[in-house]
């Protein structure tokens, strides 16, 4: 599927999930720049997979902190460069874990780990739950069990 089908499709899911009575749930935020996710790169010193770049350049994550019916949050760049610094737990330390969602505000993350591949989840310590950034969006859209 792609990424403007995925929207689609999600925000389809959600107005089903509340019977059409809410419209504006799960807005997604206009997509970034190619130079603002650069910039982030270079402040947390990670490229980010091409289909992250993709996604982000269509949708910025969720506007205004909107939780899924899962109550996952994909995170906006800012706040992604937010949370990198302000990390209290990062389960591999010296910033190596990047955060792009989390679930239920802060129980625990969903993100990268820097040098390796896949898509990690972040309690205490850091558990591998799939393998590509596209895999992940799946995941969040459905609620899959991994993610908690």
């Amino acid at each position: 599927m792609s990424f403007p089908e995925l929207i689609r499709a999600w925000q389809q899911d959600e107005r089903e999930f509340y019977n059409g009575d809410r419209d504006d749930l799960l807005l997604f935020s206009e997509g970034a720049s190619i130079e603002q996710i650069e910039t982030l790169e270079k402040l947390l010193d990670f490229q980010f997979p091409k289909s992250f770049r993709d996604f982000y350049q269509l949708a910025d994550g969720f506007s205004n902190w909107h939780l899924s019916q899962h109550f996952l949050t994909i995170w906006p760049l800012s706040r992604i460069a937010e949370t990198h610094d302000e990390m209290v737990v990062d389960p591999v330390g010296a910033g190596g874990f990047i955060p792009f969602c989390d679930y239920s505000i802060h129980c625990h993350f969903i993100g990268f780990i820097r040098g390796r591949e896949g898509i990690f989840k972040s309690y205490d310590s850091a558990e591998p739950i799939c393998a590509s950034f596209e895999e992940a969006l799946e995941m969040i859209r459905a609620g899959a069990d991994e993610l908690y």
